[in-house]
C-alpha cells in the first residue's frame, strides 16, 4: 500500500511520497519517477555496467516488468526484482535507497543461496513442521516444498558469487 492509497481511505493525513515528500506516493512514483528512485536506478545501472552487463539504461517498462531480451536475462531480471523489493522496503524503514546497502542485501541473498547448495543431495532438511525431507531446498510456498535441482542452485550460487565478488571492488 502506498501513501496515496492510505490517504484516500483515511488512514494517513497526507498522500506525500515517503522519500521526496513532494509528489503523491503511488507505486509508480516510488519505483520510477521519484528523484530518489531515479538516482537509485542510475546507480544500479552503473553497477551492472561495471560488472560488464549490457545494461546502459532502463526504461519504465523494463524497471516494472523486466528485460526479456537482455543477454543475461536471468541474473539481470533477478537483480531488478530484488531492487524493486528493496526500494519498496526502504519506505517502510524510513530510509533512502542506497546502492551499497542494496549490494549488501544481494550478498546476503547470495550467502543464503550458498548455504542451501553447500549440502550434498542426500542432506536432510527439517521443515518447521518437524518433518524431514531429502533432496529439497529449504524454500516453500504456502507450506508446499519447491523441488529444485541442487545443480541449478549451485549454478545460481556461483553466478551470484562471481557478480558480488567482482562488483565489491
Amino acid at each position: 500500500m502506498t501513501n496515496d492509497f492510505l490517504n484516500k481511505i483515511g488512514v494517513l493525513p497526507s498522500p506525500a511520497c515517503s522519500f521526496c515528500g513532494k509528489e503523491n506516493e503511488s507505486l509508480e512514483h516510488i519505483l520510477i519517477s521519484c528523484y530518489y528512485a531515479k538516482d537509485f536506478w542510475a546507480e544500479v545501472i552503473k553497477w551492472l555496467c561495471n560488472l560488464k552487463f549490457n545494461v546502459n539504461s532502463l526504461n519504465n517498462g523494463e524497471i516494472m516488468l523486466g528485460m526479456p531480451d537482455c543477454e543475461d536475462e536471468l541474473i539481470v531480471n533477478h537483480v531488478l526484482l530484488i531492487a524493486k523489493q528493496y526500494l519498496y522496503s526502504c519506505r517502510f524503514k524510513n530510509t533512502y535507497p542506497l546502492i551499497n546497502v542494496f549490494i549488501a542485501r544481494l550478498k546476503k541473498i547470495q550467502n543464503h543461496t550458498m548455504e542451501i547448495t553447500s549440502g550434498s543431495e542426500n542432506d536432510v532438511f527439517t521443515h518447521s513442521s518437524g518433518k524431514h525431507h531429502r533432496n529439497r531446498t529449504k524454500l516453500s510456498v504456502s507450506g508446499e516444498w519447491i523441488n529444485s535441482s541442487a545443480a541449478q542452485l549451485a549454478v545460481a550460487s556461483r553466478a551470484w558469487n562471481d557478480i558480488l565478488v567482482s562488483g565489491s571492488s
